[in-house]
C-alpha cells in the first residue's frame, strides 16, 4: 500500500520541520532518510510508502492543515498543540498575557536571527529579478540563470562562509558582479550504466574558463527531472542549511536539450 502526497501532507510536514528544528531532526526521530524529506517537499518524490508514512505520522498534524479555508487563528484554536495554551492564556489577567505575548516575540526573533531571519520585499524583489523566490523562509526555487549569479557572487565575492543560509544570501546581494568578466554556467548530462536495464543520470555543471572554475557533479535518482532537488555533498561549491530545500527549476527547452546531451550554456544575469 501507498500513500499520495498531497498539499495537506506537504504543510504538516513543514510545520513538524519547523517544530523540532531541521529536517535532520526529524528524519532522525522518525527513522527515515533526510534526503526523502527535502523530496517529499520538492515533489520529486509524489508517492510514499505506508511504513515510511506511518514512521512519520506521530509527528506531523494532518487536521491542522486538511481545509485549506482555514484562516490562521482558526487554525490556532483547533490545532491540537495550540489549543491547549490559548485556552490557558485566556485565563491570565491583561497583566500576565502581555508578558506572554513578549516572551514569545523574543523567541521568535532568537529564530529568525538563527535561521538568518526572513527577507524583505525590497529583497524579495531583487531575488525575483535574478530568478530566486521563497516560501515560509528555507524553500527555495531557483533557476539556471540565479545557479549562474550564486557561482559568480561565490568566485567574485567575498564572503566568510559559502552555506547558503538567508543570512548569507542578505549578504550576496550586497556584492557587485563584473559585468564584462563574469563566467558562463554550463552544464551537462551523463548517463552511466548501474544496471543492464536501468541507466543512472549525472548532472556536471562548472564556470567556464581556464581552467573551468567549480565544478560540481550531482548524481540524479534514476533520471533528471524537471525540478531537481539540490543537494549538499563533496563535490558541492556550496553548502545547504539542514531546514532549507532548494529546487532548480528547467525550462522546457532546458530540459529537452539536456537529455539530447546538449551543453547548457547561461549567462550570469548581472
Amino acid at each position: 500500500m501507498s500513500r499520495q502526497i498531497d498539499k495537506t501532507f506537504k504543510s504538516a510536514l513543514r510545520d513538524a520541520i519547523y517544530q523540532i528544528g531541521t529536517q535532520k531532526g526529524l528524519a532522525d526521530a522518525a527513522g527515515i532518510p533526510r534526503a526523502n524529506i527535502g523530496k517529499y517537499l520538492s515533489g520529486q518524490i509524489q508517492v510514499m510508502r505506508e511504513r515510511t508514512y506511518q514512521k512519520l505520522l506521530p509527528f506531523l498534524d494532518l487536521n491542522k492543515f486538511s481545509l485549506e479555508d482555514k484562516g490562521p487563528l482558526e487554525l490556532i484554536y483547533k490545532s491540537r498543540h495550540t489549543k491547549p495554551l490559548v485556552e490557558i492564556f485566556e485565563q491570565l489577567d491583561n497583566d500576565n498575557q502581555r508578558q506572554v505575548v513578549g516572551f514569545a516575540e523574543n523567541v521568535l526573533k532568537e529564530q529568525d536571527r538563527e535561521r538568518g531571519a526572513e527577507f524583505t520585499p525590497e529583497e524579495s524583489k531583487h531575488f525575483a529579478a535574478i530568478g530566486v523566490t521563497c516560501k515560509y523562509g528555507m524553500e527555495f526555487s531557483i533557476t539556471l540563470s540565479s545557479l549562474c549569479w550564486i557561482y559568480n557572487v561565490f568566485l567574485f565575492g567575498k564572503l566568510s562562509s559559502r552555506i547558503l543560509s538567508n543570512s548569507n544570501l542578505k549578504e550576496m546581494l550586497k556584492i557587485s558582479l563584473p559585468a564584462n568578466n563574469c563566467r558562463e554556467l554550463r552544464l551537462k548530462l551523463f548517463t552511466i550504466d548501474v544496471y543492464d536495464d536501468k541507466p543512472y543520470d549525472i548532472l556536471v555543471m562548472y564556470l567556464n574558463g581556464s581552467p573551468p572554475k567549480f565544478p560540481t557533479s550531482y548524481f540524479c535518482n534514476n533520471k533528471i527531472c524537471k525540478i531537481f532537488t539540490l543537494s549538499a555533498n563533496v563535490n558541492t561549491v556550496f553548502g545547504l542549511p539542514d531546514e532549507s530545500v532548494f529546487d532548480l527549476h528547467f525550462s522546457e527547452q532546458e530540459y529537452e536539450d539536456l537529455k539530447k546531451g546538449k551543453t547548457l550554456k547561461i549567462p550570469c544575469p548581472v
